[in-house]
């Protein structure tokens, strides 16, 4: 009997471990390490997390959303953590986005909005300085830029909206 149960613990244990969502993605951007990782008790309720690290690991932002409220992990059926890694790989990659600054359009079909944190003028000199950019889906139908400004370090530059 002992045994029996010793069994059947380890095979609710190994179940267990399956259906919680453990992933995570990183890539070099520039001097920074941009980390994506996805931890929950499956992946459909996981929390995504978004890191930008500097070369010496330190933490320069980062950001927590939950699955559900993204495009591209909301609908999908993430089946487990080995599916969950290449969703995280695609989120960080950039694909689709412009790359500096100067690309980015305040007006017309996919407009730009610039963080109300900026500090007056910081915009134009991302743009004006071809700031390179990272852009990444933060919801369901807009996107978050970060722009590199030189003297200053990573900067949350604004959203890019989707036509809905």
């Amino acid at each position: 009997m002992k045994l029996f149960l010793a069994f059947v613990m380890m095979m609710f244990a190994a179940t267990a471990a399956d259906a919680a969502c453990m992933a995570s993605a990183s890539r070099n951007w520039a001097h920074y390490t941009i980390e994506a990782s996805a931890s929950g008790p499956d992946c459909k309720n996981a929390v995504l997390s978004l890191t930008v690290r500097a070369d010496d690991d330190y933490v320069v932002w980062t950001h927590n959303y939950p699955a559900v409220q993204l495009m591209n992990f909301s609908d999908a059926h993430i089946s487990g953590s080995k599916a969950m890694m290449p969703k995280l790989s695609a989120w960080i990659s950039g694909e689709g986005f412009m790359k500096t600054a100067d690309q980015l359009v305040v007006t017309g079909e996919f407009p730009f909005t610039p963080s109300s944190d900026l500090a007056d003028g910081m915009f134009k000199d991302a743009q004006d300085g071809k700031a390179p950019l990272f852009c990444f889906i933060q919801g369901l139908e807009s996107a978050t830029c970060l722009a590199i400004l030189s003297d200053s370090g990573v900067y949350e530059l604004g959203v890019q909206n989707f036509p809905g």
